[in-house]
C-alpha cells in the first residue's frame, strides 16, 4: 500500500490555511466601507454593506472530492450563506465521510450534505437557489445549461 499521508497533509493543510484566512478576514469581509459619490451628489454620503447571496447550492467532482467540496463550501459559509453540498457520486466513500461528518462539526441549519446520482443533482438543479456552483467537467450530466438559461439563476461552473 502506497505512502498516502503526504498527500492527506497536504490536501488538509491547505484546507486550515483555508478556514484560517477565512476567519482572519471574515470581520474585514462583512464590514461596511465608504463609498465614493460623484460631486453633484453633495452633501450625500453612502456606503457598501456586504451582504449574504442566500442559499448556496454545490455540486462537486469525483477527483478532488474534499478540496473541490470544502473549499467552495468555507467561502460561502464565511460569507454568511447557507449551503446544500453534493458530493459526486463517483466518489461515494468520500461523500458518504462528508455527509456523516459535517452535521458533527458544523451547523445542520447551515449546512446539508446530499448524497446521490445524476438524478438526485438534476432534481436540486429545479429548486430555487441563489447561487449554483458547479465543479465537474461532464456539465451536461446535470443539464445546467438547460436548467441556468430558463432561470437565469447565478451559476458559476469550474470544468476540467
Amino acid at each position: 500500500m502506497p505512502n498516502c499521508l503526504p498527500y492527506f497533509v497536504t490536501l488538509i493543510g491547505t484546507l486550515i490555511k483555508s478556514v484560517n484566512f477565512a476567519l482572519k478576514h471574515v470581520k474585514e469581509w462583512m464590514s461596511s466601507k465608504k463609498a465614493k459619490l460623484p460631486r453633484i451628489a453633495f452633501p450625500s454620503t453612502a456606503e457598501l454593506v456586504p451582504e449574504p447571496l442566500g442559499l448556496i447550492l454545490i455540486i462537486s467532482s469525483w477527483n478532488f472530492p474534499f478540496g473541490l467540496s470544502l473549499e467552495p463550501l468555507i467561502g460561502a459559509l464565511a460569507a454568511g450563506n447557507t449551503v446544500v453540498l453534493k458530493p459526486s457520486e463517483l466518489s461515494p466513500k468520500c461523500s458518504s465521510l462528508l455527509a456523516n461528518a459535517l452535521p458533527t462539526y458544523l451547523d445542520i441549519k447551515a449546512v446539508k450534505v446530499i448524497q446521490g446520482g445524476a438524478d438526485v443533482g438534476e432534481k436540486l438543479l429545479h429548486l430555487k437557489w441563489d447561487k449554483i456552483l458547479f465543479t465537474g467537467g461532464v456539465i451536461e450530466d446535470y443539464g445546467e445549461w438547460n436548467v441556468w438559461g430558463k432561470t437565469q439563476k447565478s451559476l458559476t461552473a469550474l470544468r476540467g
